[in-house]
């Protein structure tokens, strides 16, 4: 006996999303309706993830599309996108998805951290440096982005300033490791 796929892509979960919303019925919130679509763009993260792993980016890269489609402020789904479009070597348009993500998600350190890496791949330290420093004033004790600061500083020639940030991650690091 043949299985149906637990989801249907493209088009049939933009159609399943509008069902759902449609057998909400009248009576309900805009509370409740908002809850519904925020789960139904979890479930279709979870298949995204599912087809990645599986080796199915295309298939990923439709669901994706229906979750930002569904939540335009889901940075894990803009997240995803840029991973996988920046694994297949193209850092044009997986730094595209990310600036969308951060004008939509400003508070996202998770795609500006991203962001910042595919400016140090794409031979930008000046500018992986400057995201990087914008995300050590929210976030400053992140030694992953101390790291990658020191990497940008590095590139740009400033050997100190490096070794003081790559210091930093460490003691970061091994004082959140308890050692």
């Amino acid at each position: 006996m043949r299985r149906v796929p637990r989801i249907v892509l493209a088009g049939g979960l933009a159609a399943l999303y509008l069902a759902l919303v449609a057998a909400a019925g009248p009576d309900s919130t805009e509370r409740q309706s908002r809850r519904q679509r925020l789960a139904l763009c979890r479930e279709w993260l979870r298949a995204a993830r599912g087809y990645e792993a599986a080796g199915r980016a295309d298939s990923a890269l439709m669901v994706l599309d229906s979750v930002l489609w569904c939540d335009s402020a889901n940075a894990d789904g803009y997240y995803f996108k840029a991973r996988i479009l920046a694994h297949r070597g193209d850092t044009t348009a997986a730094a595209d998805v990310l600036d969308t993500g951060i004008g939509r998600v400003p508070l996202s350190s998770r795609l500006k951290l991203f962001r910042a890496r595919l400016y140090l791949a794409q031979g930008r330290p000046r500018e992986a440096m400057e995201l990087a420093q914008r995300i050590l004033m929210v976030k400053r004790r992140d030694p992953e982005t101390l790291y990658l600061l020191g990497l940008a500083q590095l590139e740009q020639g400033d050997t100190t300033a490096a070794l003081e940030s790559f210091e930093k991650a460490a003691a970061v690091t091994l004082e959140k490791k308890g050692l």
